[in-house]
Formats: structure tokens, C-alpha cells, sequence
């Protein structure tokens, strides 16, 4: 009992006189560039209909295409300290203290604490355990006023923060800078007329509807039988093609419009 108590005033005279600094445990998600959206277009458009389907293949469909081009610009940034840095983090019974000599820091990522810079080399505590990681800077500011690190016996990938009083202004550059272009196609086919095949002179087309997701709706087929007329114009829905010849393994046909 007398032990806990002992502890406990321990703790209190920590905080009370030598103050505490929050630190938090983190993960930076990768990213060795920003990404600035710049534009776009977006584009719709039918595909053109084959003239010859097999059984079961699509013969006239109301396909439509979708093609948005997007336009990014991809900036890769550096920090420069300009002079020494010093960083004391007053934790618990404990302090780490840090030295950052003047360097160029690459961007290593982010979190929800902001931009992470890291240090290009080692760097160790006051007692001497080595350590990796840099500062951390919110989007449009120089001012760096956080820390993150992790021991290297520790696993890669997360890392320990704590704020830093006073802060330090350091100089964001931007060491490379390039222009991407990305396309990204989408299809949606809501009505389609499938070739079934020829026989007792007659040609036999299935038609289907389908949901906005691409499943087939219930109670919505039906098969259609035609007259075999080569040369003959048909028509179905708004589908318009003229019959060119047929068989009972595919249809050739000349498309006026689709469905």
C-alpha cells in the first residue's frame, strides 16, 4: 500500500513540476508525393455494334461508355532546417531529448497530425538509443512544432509524436513536379438482344433488361421469332437492322440503330 502511494506522488510531482508532453502512437501512410487534382473531361458514347454474333453472344445492345480523363499534378517536397534543432519531450518520469543538425528533409507521408518530413539519417536520444522518423508540419505552414521518431529495434512502419515547444520555421521547397494523366472507363448496359439461333426457316433473338448494378431482371426476357428474310429490314424497340444472312451458329446483319 505504502509502495502505491509512493508511486502515485511520484507520478503527481512529475506532472505538477516537470510537466508531461503527449505522446501518441502513429502510423504515417506512405506517399512520397502531394496530389493536386488540376481538371478533367468526361466523355459518353456508344460503342460501335459488331455485324456478326454468334449464339449467345450480345447482337444489339444500349451500351453506353463512360470515359472520364483526369488530370493530376504530382508534387514531391522537401523541408530544409536551417539551423540546429533541439527538442526536449518531457514524458512521464523521463525526458527524450533530441538534436537535429541542419539538413534537407524528404516527404514521407502523412497523418492525421499533418505532413511528415523524415531526417535523412539517424539521429539518437540524449541517452543515446538511435532512432528514425523527422517532423511534422500542417499543409501551408513552415512552422514545425511536432516530432515523430521510433527506437530501430522497434518494427518498421509506426512511430511515436509529441509536440515541441518552441517551434521552428523551416523551408518547404518543391524538389520535383510532373503532370499526370489517368482515364477511367465505365460501361452500363441496360437492355441487350441475343442471337439464339435458326430454325424451321424462322431466326430466334432473346431479350433481356437489366438493373442499373448489371443483374438480369426478373420477368424480363422474352423471346422474339422472325421470319428468315435475307435483305429484310426489322425492327424491335428502337433496334432497327437489316438481315443480311443467318445460320444456326451466328447472324450477320447490317445495324441502322440500337436499342
Amino acid at each position: 500500500m505504502e509502495f502505491i502511494k509512493a508511486a502515485t506522488f511520484m507520478c503527481l510531482a512529475a506532472l505538477l513540476l516537470g510537466g508531461c508532453t503527449q505522446v501518441t502512437y502513429i502510423n504515417v501512410q506512405p506517399d512520397t508525393h502531394i496530389t493536386v487534382p488540376t481538371g478533367g473531361s468526361t466523355a459518353k458514347f456508344k460503342p460501335q455494334q459488331t455485324d456478326i454474333s454468334s449464339v449467345g453472344d450480345y447482337m444489339i445492345t444500349d451500351t453506353l461508355f463512360t470515359q472520364k480523363t483526369m488530370l493530376e499534378k504530382r508534387i514531391r517536397l522537401a523541408a530544409t532546417l536551417n539551423s540546429p534543432l533541439n527538442i526536449v519531450i518531457p514524458h512521464k518520469l523521463r525526458s527524450f531529448k533530441f538534436t537535429f543538425e541542419p539538413a534537407e528533409l524528404a516527404y514521407e507521408g502523412s497523418s492525421s497530425f499533418g505532413m511528415h518530413f523524415r531526417y535523412p539519417k539517424q539521429f539518437t536520444s540524449k541517452s543515446g538509443d538511435p532512432a528514425i522518423g523527422g517532423i511534422v508540419m500542417q499543409p501551408g505552414s513552415q512552422m514545425a512544432s511536432r516530432i515523430y521518431w521510433n527506437w530501430t529495434d522497434r518494427p518498421a512502419g509506426d512511430y511515436y509524436t509529441a509536440p515541441f515547444e518552441p517551434g521552428q520555421i523551416v523551408a518547404t521547397t518543391v524538389v520535383d513536379e510532373q503532370e499526370v494523366e489517368f482515364e477511367n472507363l465505365s460501361e452500363r448496359t441496360t437492355q441487350a438482344l441475343i442471337y439464339s439461333g435458326l430454325s424451321d426457316g424462322k431466326i430466334r433473338l432473346i431479350y433481356h433488361e437489366f438493373t442499373p448494378g448489371g443483374h438480369l431482371k426478373p420477368n424480363f426476357k422474352q423471346v422474339i421469332t422472325l421470319d428468315y428474310k435475307p435483305g429484310e429490314e426489322y425492327a424491335f424497340k428502337k433496334a432497327r437492322f437489316v438481315l443480311i444472312r443467318a445460320s444456326v451458329a451466328e447472324i450477320e446483319f447490317r445495324l441502322i440503330r440500337g436499342l
